[in-house]
């Protein structure tokens, strides 16, 4: 038969897997899991690309124009033959696809179920009921295909049943164009050589090493004899530096590929890594013995130690990688100093500088941090400087202000950081403006536009943060547009859309946030169905649908909200059972139980919300026992505390409440001393005392209370004067003086608490300035304006409490006016109403009382006047009376 004429496609996978989804899955997965691993050295992840679609096209059919390309783009197809995958109408259409562009040649059966038999008279399969082949196949063979059978194992597949694995090895050895025996020993070889791979690779070194010493030494020595024979001499130097040079080079190889490459190894013991790293040292060590003041040979050895930092930090071993940074650091400064104009030695120590700073951060060092990253982009401009037409140079640059930028935004200095973003984006615009076809450039645009969103974002700029972000999205869908097989532009655009619907949702565009949410987790289901076997894409996917369940549940649609967290939760516990050692993926699975526990604590359901809570407990417990200096894990233990004490204490167990209370503020205290810069920390701990005192002061400690209401209020007040555009500061440090008011008036200390009240509804009313809606903040106002008028009442202020019940009513008004159905706020603006008679003179008493009484005449005609305030419309026609009767007499 002969294929349609078609565009020659890139060939990115190695086999095309189709199969039924309706019982294949897991035999499927376990068939590509072996063919791709067959084989495999231990530095690769795998051997052979399988795709392999774990989505249902049934639900997405806009899926198959991506599947048809995916068929144009791989070199085999596996078909699952069974009489579900004969039926399917979506197996069909790739078999068909594949038979009208491909070859025969490339086309491989396995039977998971059915009978496949072959008719030598009519040349064909005997096709009736029980053939797991669609007709589409008849009359394409003119021979028996060879097909392989995996039917004993449809139920129950099992990678690692020996019988299974020299099953799918006939597949694999198609794939590879290998006969199966070859493949088979050559896995076994892998298996065997790989960590003796970096062993070797370490004598190998050795053997150059000590060649090139020892013909050092004589070229050394035929120097000191050149009054004998001075062309030997230099012949012999000659020689020996081209030794040099060899050994240098090769020593430069392998040493990186053992380091690189240990990176790539699961599971291996971090005393193992130590090892081989220390024999690569202990040869490049003696290399450099051979020729001490050789400068390239100790840019070597610098470079060397700056990718054991990157092999060390890979394994957690924090310290090593600091000693390995400071010591490339240490060897580059030392030969800027001897050699202060050798090619590239700047370089390498701008380089080496960066990495030491990406250790110190990562350890928490962050003014040691700064510090590098500050000295490494002062080279770099200097680097630049000299070159001003080298675009690469501004490059390095504009990476480096980042990198100042992103240290600064870590310990809350976002008006610090932004003239660095600000810098980084010019520089990014002028190269982007001179490379308009090229993607990295393009790219490094889109994320330096998006790292000064980030920051407007967190200062609350919203509408800045959304234009920037926009800006950048453009950029984005040219870039994933331009290329559809570029995983890491789609992972990017997937990214700027999650952004966009974060502010649109803080934006309080429900509309929007949605739309943005469908479409970020629209490109992360494709990206995942390209390649299943991405957990990280997995990971991302679940993210995905965690915030659209999110948007979903704000915007009242529970059912689809649910549906999408289920989604969620479902992936991170595959995750888990896939790799149950990888502490990323429990972390993200105890972060969506905690979830799962909001969720069904809002449904009502507390016996679920607090199993979902508990064992999200257990999980961050667990992980950070195993790594207890994991401030990540440490935040989310004390977040889980908290969640669990509230609910503790509102089912009446308040002994064991408070206590996991503090035991969270305990954690928090921990975590600022650790790093006293870090603003989020500093925010936790705050709420975790307000959180201590609203217990304390239910339980009449007032006292205690107080004591954790002043500590909260003074960390808000730090916070706001480091950063006074941050709303949410500015509205936690309103709250705190709000509480501490409450404690004050529980201590009978009226003048204290009428300062703290007014503070407080001034800090509300400026944030209401700074709300476009003019909505967030009303209740606050309303609420904080009656407690002030209540405590001015008392102390006699008559007029200043008028005043502030003034202002309590007009906000209350607001409540009533915007939710009609509400008839709560029309409850307490008729308190507010009685409490502003009780002060004001006759005019205004009696406006107060005909509005409350109207009001309540209104929720009683309806049916909706509260039991407990069925009695209030005749008290307030009673004190109307008085009021109309008497000039004098106050109700």
């Amino acid at each position: 038969m002969t294929s349609d004429v078609r565009p020659p496609q890139p060939l990115l996978y190695d086999a095309f897997i189709s199969y039924s989804h309706a019982k294949d899955k897991p035999v499927a997965s376990a068939i590509q899991s072996v063919i791709q691993k067959l084989g495999k050295p231990w530095y690769r992840r795998r051997m052979l690309r399988i795709f392999r679609d774990d989505t249902s096209l049934a639900a997405t059919p806009e899926l198959w124009p991506t599947l048809e390309k995916v068929l144009d783009q791989s070199r085999f197809i596996l078909v699952l033959a069974s009489p579900e995958f004969a039926r399917s109408k979506w197996c069909g259409m790739e078999v068909a696809h594949w038979l009208k562009h491909k070859s025969l040649d490339t086309f491989l059966i396995a039977v998971t179920d059915g009978e496949l038999k072959w008719d030598e008279a009519a040349g064909d399969f005997v096709w009736d009921e029980k053939t797991p082949l669609p007709a589409v196949f008849r009359g394409h063979w003119k021979n028996e295909p060879k097909w392989i059978d995996f039917r004993s194992w449809r139920e129950a597949p099992n990678a690692s049943d020996p019988k299974f694995v020299d099953a799918a090895a006939d597949l694999a050895a198609a794939v590879h164009g290998l006969p199966k025996e070859d493949l088979l020993s050559q896995e076994v070889r892998q298996q065997k050589r790989a960590l003796r791979l970096a062993w070797s690779a370490a004598a190998s070194l050795t053997i150059l090493a000590a060649g090139a010493g020892w013909q050092w030494y004589e070229a050394e020595a035929a120097k000191r004899a050149a009054i004998a024979s001075e062309k030997v001499a230099v012949a012999e130097r000659d020689r020996a530096e081209k030794n040099l040079a060899l050994a240098r080079g090769a020593a430069d190889d392998l040493v990186f590929k053992i380091a690189q490459g240990l990176r790539e190894v699961q599971g291996m013991r971090v005393e193992s890594v130590r090892k081989i790293l220390e024999t690569a040292q202990s040869v490049m060590d003696e290399l450099v013995r051979s020729a001490p003041d050789d400068p390239r040979l100790l840019r070597s050895r610098a470079a060397m130690f700056s990718e054991f930092a990157v092999t060390y930090m890979a394994t957690g071993d924090l310290p090593r990688a600091r000693e390995a940074a400071e010591q490339s650091v240490a060897i580059s400064r030392g030969v800027l100093t001897k050699a202060p104009n050798e090619e590239g030695a700047e370089d390498a120590l701008r380089f080496g500088l960066t990495r030491l700073a990406h250790v110190k951060f990562r350890a928490g060092d962050i003014t040691g941090a700064l510090a590098a990253y500050r000295e490494s982009l002062d080279l770099a401009k200097k680097l630049a400087n000299a070159a001003p037409n080298d675009i690469d140079r501004r490059r390095q640059v504009s990476v480096g202000l980042s990198h100042v930028g992103d240290t600064l935004m870590r310990i809350g200095d976002r008006k610090g950081a932004l003239p660095y973003y600000e810098e980084a984006l010019g520089i990014t615009r002028e190269i982007a403006a001179k490379r308009p076809d090229d993607t990295e450039a393009q790219r490094d645009l889109s994320v330096a536009i998006e790292k000064i969103g980030d920051l407007q974002a967190r200062v609350g700029e919203i509408a800045a943060a959304l234009e920037l972000y926009e800006e950048a999205l453009v950029i984005g869908r040219k870039l994933a547009e331009r290329d559809r097989t570029n995983m890491q532009d789609q992972r990017y655009l997937g990214i700027s859309m999650e952004k966009i619907a974060d502010l649109r949702s803080r934006s309080g565009d429900r509309a929007g946030a949605l739309a943005a949410y469908a479409e970020c987790l629209q490109i992360r289901r494709e990206m995942v169905a390209l390649d299943p076997e991405n957990a990280g894409w997995q990971s991302e996917l679940a993210v995905a649908y965690g915030k659209l369940s999110d948007a979903r549940m704000e915007a009242g649609e529970k059912a689809g909200g649910l549906e999408a967290h289920r989604a969620a939760l479902d992936i991170r516990r595959k995750l888990v059972a896939r790799d149950p050692g990888n502490a990323g993926w429990q972390q993200a699975l105890a972060l969506t139980l905690q979830r799962r526990g909001d969720y069904t604590k809002d449904a009502g359901d507390t016996d679920a919300a607090l199993a979902a809570y508990e064992e999200s407990l257990a999980i961050m417990r667990a992980l950070s026992a195993r790594d207890p200096d994991n401030h990540d894990l440490l935040t989310d233990v004390s977040v889980n505390l908290n969640k669990i004490g509230n609910m503790r204490i509102a089912a009446g167990d308040v002994d064991v409440g408070l206590a996991m209370l503090e035991d969270s503020l305990a954690i928090r205290r921990r975590l600022v001393a650790f790093d006293s810069s870090n603003v989020d920390w500093q925010y936790s701990l705050g709420a975790s005392l307000d959180y201590i005192g609203n217990v304390r002061m239910t339980r009449e400690d007032v006292s205690g209370a107080l004591a954790a209401y002043e500590e909260s209020l003074a960390i808000f007040r730090r916070l706001v004067a480091t950063e006074g555009r941050n709303v949410r500061w500015r509205y936690a440090a309103a709250l705190a003086m709000s509480r501490t008011g409450d404690a004050l008036v529980a201590r009978k200390d009226l003048g204290e608490a009428i300062k703290r009240y007014a503070e407080s509804l001034a800090g509300f009313q400026q944030l209401s300035k700074l709300d476009a809606s003019g909505t967030i903040f009303i209740r606050d106002i309303a609420l904080t304006a009656e407690k002030l008028g209540d405590q001015q009442a008392l102390a006699g202020g008559k007029s200043d409490a008028l005043a502030a019940f003034e202002e309590s009513a007009v906000h209350f008004r607001k409540l009533a006016d915007g939710d009609p159905d509400e008839r709560l706020w029309r409850v307490r603006l008729v308190i507010i109403l009685a409490k502003l008679s009780e002060v004001a003179e006759r005019p205004r008493a009696i406006a107060a009382l005909r509005e409350g009484l109207a009001i309540m005449e209104a929720l009683q005609a309806a049916g909706r006047l509260p039991l407990a305030q069925e009695r209030w419309p005749d008290l307030f026609r009673s004190y109307l009376d008085r009021w109309l009767a008497e000039n004098t007499v106050s109700p």
